[in-house]
């Protein structure tokens, strides 16, 4: 049974502009005046004082308890004023300059008595009698107002006079509210310089001090000099963790305006977790984590300066960063992002700065996806999409990415497992993930739930499978399962196309994204293995049908567009570094090295200078008896690249002559750079190796030494 829980509320609403409260008398109004003579007289002339507070958000449901409006003393008096306080009877709409403005409200009976105290000093508070009655009366028509007026009138003794929204803006009247409800809403604004940013440029530098172009461009100029993204952060933001959303907003005033008949297709995402303030290190925006969710609309250009213009509704990105671990009380931001130039809204700090509005219900519900398929039996079409088990250059840990091919979005929840053994299909139980419709999610496997909903339980091996099941009642249904075989580091195993039944092998990731565009990865097969050979022979290659391979000789990268064509035998006549990178339209082969080294190669080494100078001290037959002796490692890449202050990209092979004991047949992709003082300079210095994901390398599994 849903539990249904009232919460007692506390909110104040301040006059917010200078016609928001005036003085009426009977032949004339004054909208203006720094002074409210609430004891009703102005030189003698009997007067009135009307306050109106716009935008309060009273829910329908509210049972008030307290109400009343507090002024700030604007001139000490040292005699009381009895007051009398009525409000108007529904919505009160903006003051005119005319009298008739004041006098044809339709006012309460009710009225709140009070008399202020004896002796004030100036900027003291003062406080009426208790409004309840009377607000409660304004309500009769329309529980849910907007816009309240309030009448006070002085009893034309003392000398009361308070501030008005022109002697001081933070000290204009108050009017304070206290009620229970189950409806709630809570209202942050962005406080601070640092609590709100723009990201422009291909520099993606940090600005942190102007007003904030919001449409995705900060000129009319549409090109990636002028991208700009922006980004707004809130304190303390308070949803009760039980309470069901209903609408959440971003607020802006706008700051600059623009005469083009334009528009921008804006986006916004959350930024996952309680996020911090911004800085200015560039890319401080984009290097963030967001929701997988993003919310889309247009928004026209800003016409005119101190326009109020609002998102769409944002719920549903505060409820995924809710699903994924934010609680009350914390921060919350939002990346906003589009597609071109329609003015600028205040920064941060300022009485017209962004405000994040959220209005709930606190019904036990507790968050949700609108639309989302969220319950085990109605689960279907999510898909295996994608795995590593070798981790890539996105993420050192194994991998899995699930693809949601419905129109809707998807919530993995309790019922929902992931196992990647077939006799314990409840390994592991997901916790409220969501993959957006039509969209991808990526799932860590490395054995640390703790740090979030989006990591596994355990590690997926080598090869074997992965299953996707729902519970319903007490039997499992599969959705999705996947037999995967091994992969070599950055290497994937998915569909070829999302949601296919082809399964393939891919020879780079496409992680969190489409597989559509993947790259199948093809073998190639040489006719020689790399290793140590007696004397010379021809080495052929071959691939996949209609497949190109070209190939160097030279230790450099082969790519498609650079090394020789393969057309036929190459002859190995000396020992030499073949690289193949083989390619077609939906696939390639990656850089594969093969070291070939020649027992026979004594007559190939050339004296010159420091190279071989002693070559005649040992003869052809103790140089090939020597190859044999210890094992063999070929660290090869662009020559010229090969420098001692920086690693540079290229291969490594470890070649063993006693495979057949026990040796090893290594390759793998690594850094290399020149090692040592004095010796880094000479011609054959030292060379150390790094393997690393800038390499496109893991460190290696074996024992090589």
């Amino acid at each position: 049974m849903m539990r249904k829980i009232s919460l007692q509320r506390k909110k104040e609403y301040r006059v917010k502009a200078g016609t928001d409260d005036a003085s009426v008398n009977a032949t004339s109004t004054n909208l203006t005046a720094t002074s409210l003579n609430l004891h009703g007289l102005l030189k003698a002339v009997p007067e009135s004082t009307f306050v109106r507070f716009a935008d309060v958000s009273i829910p329908a449901d509210a049972v008030i308890t307290k109400a009343y409006l507090t002024f700030t003393t604007l001139t000490a008096s040292s005699t009381p004023t009895n007051l009398s306080v009525a409000g108007q009877v529904g919505n009160g709409g903006v003051f005119a300059s005319t009298v008739a403005s004041f006098t044809n409200r339709a006012l309460t009976e009710a009225t709140a008595k009070s008399t202020t105290p004896a002796k004030v000093a100036v900027n003291d508070l003062v406080n009426t009698g208790d409004l309840t009655e009377v607000i409660n009366e304004m309500r009769s028509s329309n529980a849910v107002l907007k816009d309240l007026v309030f009448k006070v009138d002085g009893d034309k003794t003392g000398s009361y006079a308070a501030r008005s929204f022109e002697s001081s803006a933070t000290m204009a009247p108050k009017l304070v509210l206290e009620y229970y409800s189950e409806d709630g809403d809570s209202s942050a604004q962005v406080a601070t310089a640092n609590d709100d940013a723009e990201e422009y440029g291909t520099a993606k530098t940090m600005n942190l001090v102007d007003n904030l172009r919001i449409g995705g461009y900060y000129t009319a100029t549409l090109t990636p000099t002028y991208k700009d993204i922006s980004a707004f952060r809130f304190n303390n933001v308070t949803i009760p963790e039980s309470a069901e959303i209903e609408d959440a907003y971003l607020e802006f005033t706008t700051s600059a305006s623009t005469t083009a008949k334009v528009s921008s297709n804006m986006e916004i995402r959350s930024e996952l977790g309680s996020p911090g303030i911004y800085n200015s290190t560039a890319g401080n925006i984009t290097s963030r984590s967001y929701s997988n969710l993003v919310v889309k609309y247009n928004q026209p250009a800003f016409t005119a300066k101190n326009q109020i213009v609002r998102t769409a509704n944002l719920k549903d990105l505060i409820n995924e960063n809710r699903f994924n671990g934010w609680k009350d009380g914390q921060s919350m931001a939002f990346r906003v992002d589009g597609d071109n130039y329609i003015g600028s809204v205040y920064q941060g700090g300022g009485a017209n700065s962004a405000r994040l509005i959220i209005k709930y219900k606190n019904n036990g519900k507790g968050p949700s996806i609108e639309n989302a398929l969220a319950t085990p039996d109605k689960i279907k079409n999510v898909y295996i999409n994608e795995l590593s088990s070798e981790g890539t250059a996105s993420s050192k840990d194994a991998w899995v990415e699930l693809y949601n091919d419905n129109d809707v979005p998807v919530v993995l929840g309790k019922g929902m497992y992931l196992t990647d053994k077939t006799k314990t299909l409840d390994k592991f139980e997901f916790s409220n993930l969501v993959i957006p419709a039509k969209g991808y999610r990526v799932v860590y496997s490395d054995k640390a739930p703790e740090l979030g909903n989006n990591h596994l339980s355990f590690e997926i091996g080598g090869s074997g499978d992965v299953i996707l099941s729902a519970k319903v009642g007490s039997e499992f249904k599969t959705v999705d399962s996947i037999k995967y075989t091994k992969q070599a580091y950055n290497q994937t195993f998915g569909r070829q196309t999302d949601a296919s039944k082809t399964l393939t092998l891919f020879s780079s990731e496409t992680f969190g994204t489409s597989n559509n565009s993947g790259q199948t990865n093809y073998t190639v097969q040489f006719s020689k293995d790399r290793g140590m050979y007696d004397t010379d022979f021809d080495l052929t290659m071959t691939s996949k049908t209609g497949t190109t391979l070209k190939y160097t000789l030279d230790g450099s990268e082969p790519s498609a567009t650079k090394g020789t064509i393969y057309t036929g035998p190459i002859k190995i006549s000396k020992t030499t570094v073949v690289k193949v990178y083989g390619y077609d339209a939906t696939g390639n082969t990656g850089v594969l090295s093969n070291t070939y080294v020649l027992r026979d190669n004594y007559k190939n080494e050339v004296t010159s200078g420091v190279l071989w100078q002693f070559k005649n001290n040992i003869t052809s037959d103790e140089y090939a008896q020597a190859i044999d002796d210890f094992p063999i490692v070929s660290v090869t890449g662009a020559a010229a690249d090969l420098v001692a202050t920086s690693y540079s990209p290229g291969t490594f092979e470890y070649l063993d002559s006693h495979m057949g004991g026990g040796g090893t047949n290594y390759f793998n992709y690594s850094g290399a750079e020149k090692f040592g003082q004095v010796s880094a300079a000479q011609y054959n210095a030292g060379v150390e190796v790094k393997f690393h994901r800038d390499y496109n390398a893991k460190k290696s599994k074996i024992q090589l030494l």
